[in-house]
């Protein structure tokens, strides 16, 4: 670990990998990115050369992966010390990596709920976030939801958003957090236009009743609308919540503003 500590001070060249690209250089102490991709037979590494290049950000990674004792003893502190980041399948990633079995049997879970087919009534994610908010890795990162120019969401980049936010304690989504006792994914309201629609999901906020006692429909309406801004949903655009509140429910649409200037925004939808 006395090695690990100071390979992160130096830095690190990535050659490039088409003719006419430029050498990158990464500070060793920048978390290291993780995508979720399958490996490929033909792409394992089979030599020393080819190991080393793939992991020069990760000295004595192999370690890791020697035997059980050491993957359950090393593993976890080679991974706080080493530092990594992840913006899609958290729950893959902690079923995979997790330092725990905890860890891991919450990853599996919320791995399983977001491969579920939705319903009216979806599996509670409130837990899975309390309890990601106070691990230190991997790090969260906002998800790109930009593919060929064009905006694309789902279930894993929206569970991302909220990750990201909720692991904020700071300004007023901290204190609005106190109000929400349940978020999931369930069934979009046009569900049935769309062959798709399983791809689609409209995000559930259940909010406490006794939140809003002797306040206007008018200030709900405005505190939910706050909240959808505090957690950065507005610029996923077309995406629709609707919270659910003393058995009653609010729907909103996020339209943002890709090409222009003029700001994302939330629009409330009517029965």
């Amino acid at each position: 670990m006395e090695d690990v500590k100071e390979h992160k001070k130096g830095t690190t060249s990535k050659a490039p990998k088409r003719r006419g690209d430029e050498y990158r250089n990464f500070r060793n102490d920048e978390p290291i990115h993780i995508k979720y991709t399958s490996i490929k037979s033909r792409k394992r590494f089979k030599t020393v050369n080819q190991w080393d290049a793939a992991h020069e950000r990760r000295p004595y990674f192999g370690l890791t992966q020697a035997c059980r004792m050491l993957r359950d003893e090393f593993r976890p502190i080679y991974f706080r010390e080493l530092g990594f980041a992840i913006d899609l399948h958290l729950g893959q990633y902690l079923a995979t990596f997790g330092s725990n079995e905890d860890e891991q049997s919450s990853g599996q879970s919320v791995a399983n709920i977001m491969q579920a087919p939705l319903a009216d009534d979806g599996a509670d994610l409130l837990p899975f976030l309390e309890k990601l908010r106070k691990l230190k890795q991997p790090r969260l990162e906002k998800p790109n939801m930009t593919i060929n120019g064009q905006r694309h969401w789902n279930r894993d980049s929206l569970l991302a958003i909220l990750c990201c936010e909720w692991g904020k304690d700071t300004g007023d989504l901290a204190r609005a957090k106190t109000c929400i006792t349940k978020i999931t994914f369930v069934k979009s309201l046009e569900a049935e236009r769309h062959n798709r629609s399983n791809e689609f999901p409209m995000l559930a906020m259940y909010l406490d009743a006794d939140f809003f006692v002797s306040q206007t429909q008018q200030i709900m309406e405005a505190h939910m609308k706050n909240l959808l801004y505090w957690f950065e949903l507005e610029e996923v655009d077309k995406m629709v919540t609707q919270f659910r509140c003393g058995g009653e429910s609010f729907a909103f649409r996020s339209e943002a503003n890709w090409y222009g200037k003029d700001p994302a925004t939330i629009v409330r939808l009517r029965d």
